[in-house]
């Protein structure tokens, strides 16, 4: 328990007093954050800044309360701080991982994208012309069938039996490596 003579001191500014607090105290507030915050580092930086506080507050302190026991609250306080800190530090770090992970697949996935319309184009243009033109426009442009057939002078039929025959043909071709469904 610290003496009130030692609390008035360093109320008064004396550094030789505030030096004696420092000794004391130092490695039972250091063990005190450490048992919190399981880092060497924080738990000294956290010890570090209880007495700066200490020091700075000692025009405010009274001398009738427990400074031993403002001394661990102080301790306490800052000890929570870092953990919310570091709960926030690995928050931001695993939505950044996320956000590389997603960028990963998506640039992934945007490879993989352009190498399928290399492998679709490629059938295409083995496709004869009319059949290739209502291949594109069902499922490249998205035109309906009946669009398909008025724009192109034909009937519904030949429009849903040519674009049967393309479909068919795509799949045959791209085969393993590309899983195509179509939807008339």
């Amino acid at each position: 328990m610290l003496r009130p003579q030692l609390v008035e001191a360093i109320k008064n500014g004396d550094k030789e007093a505030f030096e004696e607090l420092y000794h004391n105290y130092f490695q039972r507030v250091y063990f005190f954050a450490f048992k919190i915050c399981k880092s060497k580092e924080i738990a000294e930086e956290i010890t570090q800044d209880t007495f700066i506080t200490i020091w700075n507050k000692r025009n405010s302190l009274d001398i009738t309360l427990s400074l031993e026991g403002l001394i661990y609250k102080i301790a306490r306080d800052f000890s929570f701080k870092q953990l919310q800190k570091i709960a926030r530090v690995h928050a931001i770090e695993a939505d950044l991982k996320e956000l590389i992970s997603n960028l990963d697949n998506s640039t992934q996935d945007d490879i993989s994208f352009r190498e399928c319309l290399r492998n679709i184009e490629a059938v295409m243009d083995k496709l004869p012309k009319k059949r290739k033109e209502i291949f594109q426009r069902r499922i490249m442009d998205q035109q309906s069938i009946k669009m398909i057939s008025e724009n192109m002078g034909i009937s519904e039929n030949t429009t849903k039996t040519q674009l049967l025959k393309a479909t068919k043909f795509v799949r045959e071709q791209l085969g393993s490596i590309l899983s195509l469904t179509l939807f008339l």
